[in-house]
Order: structure tokens, then C-alpha cells, then sequence
């Protein structure tokens, strides 16, 4: 049962009270495409201008370097010894081969072990002669 105040109209004509309606939502919807636009531009923006992060996630942070260490390993392969000593991990020793592969060392070898004791000691004596 239609309502008293609409008139039929038949199909392929269009009543003047839709008329209004469809350019208003037109209208809307413009809007709302022209805001979507403007919020990805932002954001493009604001990703594209914002400064580079230097942090690493929470993940890397605390895992060690060494997770297997090497036990036998002759010392003419080293061309250098780097010491790391990080709060979570143990101490750890890398040595970079002559090959420019690195391999984490076990600390507990009995040249490095010596190694150590002897650079310790001339730490010292160098300290000590100042």
C-alpha cells in the first residue's frame, strides 16, 4: 500500500524529492572519496618524511651472536680476535679466518685461554709504565 503523499510514477521517470536526494548523496560520496584520498597522501607522507629508525627489534637485541662455537681450530686460519661481552649472552670470541669467513672460537681453548692471560698482562705492564 503506497502512502497517500507519493504519487506513482512510472518507470524511466524520476520524482523531483529523489532528484534532490541523489545529488546530495552524490555529493557525500564525493566527499568521502576526496577525504580517503587526503588520509593516504597524509600517511604517504608522513611515512615518506619520517626519520629512519636505527633500533632493531626486541628479538635481535638479546640474542647472542655465538649460538655454536668452534672447539679446534689451528691459529695460523685467524687473521683476526674479536671479543664481545654483552649483558645477556656469555663472553664471546669471533674470529675472522684469512678465508673472510667469521667463526665463534670457545673461550675455554687453552691457547686462547693463554692468549688472553698474555694480553691481560701487557695491558697491565703498558699501564703501569705510563
Amino acid at each position: 500500500m503506497d502512502p497517500l503523499w507519493r504519487k506513482r510514477v512510472p518507470t524511466g521517470t524520476v520524482p523531483l524529492d529523489s532528484t534532490l536526494n541523489r545529488t546530495g548523496t552524490r555529493r557525500f560520496k564525493r566527499r568521502k572519496m576526496y577525504m580517503k584520498l587526503l588520509v593516504v597522501v597524509a600517511t604517504l607522507a608522513v611515512v615518506i618524511y619520517s626519520p629512519p629508525s636505527e633500533a632493531k627489534p626486541i628479538s635481535l637485541v638479546e640474542r647472542c651472536y655465538c649460538r655454536a662455537t668452534v672447539n679446534t681450530l689451528p691459529k695460523g686460519l685467524i687473521r683476526e680476535l674479536r671479543f664481545l661481552h654483552t649483558p645477556n649472552c656469555p663472553f664471546q670470541v669471533i674470529a675472522k679466518l684469512k678465508s673472510n669467513k667469521e667463526v665463534c672460537l670457545n673461550p675455554e681453548m687453552r691457547w686462547l685461554q693463554h692468549y688472553l692471560k698474555n694480553a691481560i698482562n701487557k695491558m697491565k705492564k703498558s699501564k703501569q709504565a705510563k
